[in-house]
């Protein structure tokens, strides 16, 4: 369950967060550890060292598979921490480095899993009054996954945009 936050400073086993980011039977758990797994392999990859890229793509896809459940709680967890936060997570910043890393990381998570995000585009329509909770969390999933698409260099983004917003607009 949730406390208050604390910061602690935990020696992981390889693959350990990909597991818990997969496995956990708490959600917020799920979330935490799928966000340091992206923060320890983006903070590796900036700083030249060897990183779990895969790991990464492979946990996204896991909570993927939970998006028709909890859309909102699966864009939350999908989106790859800011470059400002990466930065704080370093003791010698390079801007150039943590935008080149994360934009690098985005786009293989956006070309592993395009086909998935094709279709969570289509099962994310909504109707643009309505404002469920539901409804916004559909929203939030389609608009990651068009940006995942924008990353990902597919083709046809500038129709699938357009779509996306006359979509909007009736």
């Amino acid at each position: 369950g949730f406390s208050a936050p604390i910061i602690a400073d935990v020696t992981r086993a390889s693959g350990e967060l990909a597991w818990l980011a997969a496995n956990d039977d708490d959600s917020f758990a799920r979330y935490e550890a799928l966000q340091a797994l992206m923060i320890e392999t983006l903070v590796a990859q900036i700083a030249g060292q060897p990183a779990q890229i895969d790991a990464v793509i492979t946990a996204i896809g896991t909570m993927l598979g939970h998006a028709d459940a909890d859309p909102a709680f699966v864009a939350e967890a999908c989106v790859l921490p800011s470059e400002s936060f990466l930065g704080d997570q370093m003791l010698v910043v390079d801007p150039d480095a943590i935008r080149r890393e994360r934009r690098a990381l985005q786009r293989s998570i956006g070309q592993a899993h395009e086909p998935v995000w094709r279709a969570l585009l289509d099962r994310c329509n909504t109707q643009p009054e309505d404002m469920s909770p539901t409804a916004k969390g559909k929203r939030k999933l389609g608009g990651l996954a068009l940006m995942m698409l924008w990353a990902a260099d597919a083709p046809d983004l500038p129709a699938i945009a357009l779509t996306q917003f006359r979509n909007s607009q009736t």
